[in-house]
């Protein structure tokens, strides 16, 4: 099972193919995000602290 949220609305997934899909997009992101130490040095950047 899956829960998708969005402005839209919700959505409960039950579908093992749609799930499969979900799992691997999320797995995307999760690969793609910066690490804690890495965003708080971005965030840094951006504010221009030093």
């Amino acid at each position: 099972m899956a829960y998708v949220e969005s402005q839209r609305g919700s959505l409960v997934v039950s579908r093992p193919d749609e799930i499969s899909i979900l799992a691997q997009r999320y797995a995307m992101l999760r690969t793609q995000a910066l690490n804690p130490e890495e965003t708080r040095d971005l965030l840094d950047e951006l504010l221009g602290d030093p």
